[in-house]
């Protein structure tokens, strides 16, 4: 895998955790196969989802569908390194 997409939501509180935990593991089913869901982060007021993957603009096509039914009323922006 040669890159990393990263998922960011805004995240306010603590009561966004259960929502973006079950959008990861929705993300994980998603995409197994195509890229591997490789944990996330929770910080100050945004959380993280990481993603590996050889094609990350295919990857966030597939993954953008699964964010928009299951995530946060965020939008997600996706950040390639």
């Amino acid at each position: 895998m040669k890159y990393q997409l990263v998922l960011q939501f805004s995240a306010d509180s603590l009561a966004y955790f259960d929502e973006l935990t079950s959008l990861e593991q929705a993300l994980q089913e998603t995409l197994s196969g195509v890229a591997e869901v490789d944990g996330h982060d929770f910080g100050v007021r945004e959380f993280n989802i990481f993603i590996l993957t050889d094609d990350p603009v295919h990857t966030f096509v597939l993954a953008e569908p699964i964010v928009e039914a299951r995530g946060p009323h965020s939008a997600a922006q996706g950040c390639l390194s």
